[in-house]
């Protein structure tokens, strides 16, 4: 899967590049009965900062879902990366993540993260709605 994220922060206050960043990813998932381990891993090219001297990245995640019922799934995984700029540690945490399907096209995921390396957030949280077309 090819990866791009648009420019969005204002780069003279310092909120981001203000330049693309590209990738790519492969993914590996297997169901087995209710079970769906998969591992996922990626390189990303960073735009370029006066700030910080940013690095191209190499990002993986690896985990197991179990499908506790016809919508709902808990998942835990672990996520990493290489260090993204100079003088930073790799990023790595644990994710407890849960996933529900609303329809066949709409759903709703959310996580809980404990990052276990320096530079990684010590906890973390997010919540996404998505539609699948």
């Amino acid at each position: 899967m090819g990866i791009i994220t648009f420019p969005t922060a204002d780069k003279n206050r310092s909120l981001g590049t203000g330049e693309f960043d590209e990738g790519f990813a492969v993914e590996i998932s297997k169901w087995l009965g209710d079970w769906n381990p998969f591992a996922e891993a990626g390189y990303t090219v960073q735009g370029k900062s006066s700030q910080l001297s940013l690095r191209n990245y190499l990002g993986y995640n690896a985990g197991v879902g179990y499908q506790a019922s016809d919508n709902f799934r808990p998942i835990l995984l672990i996520k990493g990366s290489t260090p993204p700029a100079d003088g930073a540690s790799s990023l790595l945490e644990v994710r407890l993540k849960l996933k529900y399907r609303a329809t066949n096209h709409t759903g709703i995921e959310g996580y809980v993260a404990k990052g276990i390396t320096t530079n990684s957030p010590d906890y973390g949280t997010g919540l996404s709605v998505y539609y699948n077309f």
